[in-house]
């Protein structure tokens, strides 16, 4: 018997990046690492939106925007440091 739901063996759900946003947000996500921009430039010139693009980078690039603010922290830490700086100096 095939079953659904969350006990299923079998699931449709992606796990991680998709290939699509990835795409998406590369070149951003590359000038974000490599100059001084502002979150909101990148936006404009990338044409992504700043919720996206800040959602995507604190979730997946956290390690970058730590770096962008000279916070050093092991690798391990980087998941569970809490940036406290106002959500519009985020992007």
């Amino acid at each position: 018997m095939k079953t659904s739901g969350k006990d299923s063996k079998e699931s449709n759900r992606f796990r991680g990046i998709r290939p699509e946003t990835e795409e998406k947000y590369r070149r951003a996500i590359e000038m974000y690492a490599s100059t001084e921009l502002s979150g909101c430039e990148i936006c404009r010139i990338c044409e992504v939106t700043e919720s996206g693009f800040r959602c995507y980078l604190t979730k997946y690039h956290r390690e970058l925007v730590l770096a962008r603010y000279a916070i050093l922290c092991s690798k391990e830490a980087v998941s569970y440091t809490h940036l406290t700086l106002p959500t519009s100096d985020l992007v």
